[in-house]
C-alpha cells in the first residue's frame, strides 16, 4: 500500500471518532455530500445513506482498534474504499466485515 500505512489510517479514524473536531465534520460533511449526490431528488434515501456511511464510520474505527492484524484490515479497505479526499464508509465496511471472516476462518 503506498503511502500511508495501516497506522497513520487508523490515527485518522481515531480522529474522526471523537465527537467534535474539523476531521470528523469533514467526514461528516463528505457523507453527505455523497449522499446527496447519489439521491439529489430523495431527502430520506440520502438520510439512509448517510446514516450507513456514519454506520461504517463507527465500525471501521472501532474494529481497527482491536488489533494491528484488523488494523491492516481496515487500512487495506479504506484504500480500496477511498473516493477523492473521502472514502465510501459503507463499502469499507461490507470489505472488511469481509476480511474479519475471512481471517477467522483462516485462524480458529
Amino acid at each position: 500500500m503506498p503511502g500511508l500505512g495501516w497506522k497513520a489510517l487508523t490515527v485518522g479514524l481515531a480522529l474522526f471518532v471523537g465527537i467534535s473536531g474539523a476531521s470528523a465534520q469533514n467526514y461528516r460533511d463528505q457523507a453527505k455530500a455523497l449522499c446527496a449526490s447519489r439521491y439529489p431528488d430523495s431527502y430520506s434515501l440520502q438520510k439512509l445513506c448517510y446514516d450507513n456511511e456514519m454506520d461504517g464510520m463507527r465500525f471501521v474505527a472501532d474494529q481497527a482498534e482491536q488489533s494491528a492484524e484488523y488494523g491492516k484490515m481496515a487500512a487495506h479497505c479504506m484504500t480500496r474504499y477511498k473516493k477523492g479526499d473521502g472514502y465510501q464508509w459503507s463499502l469499507a465496511k461490507l470489505c472488511f466485515e469481509n476480511e474479519i471472516d475471512a481471517y477467522k476462518a483462516l485462524n480458529p
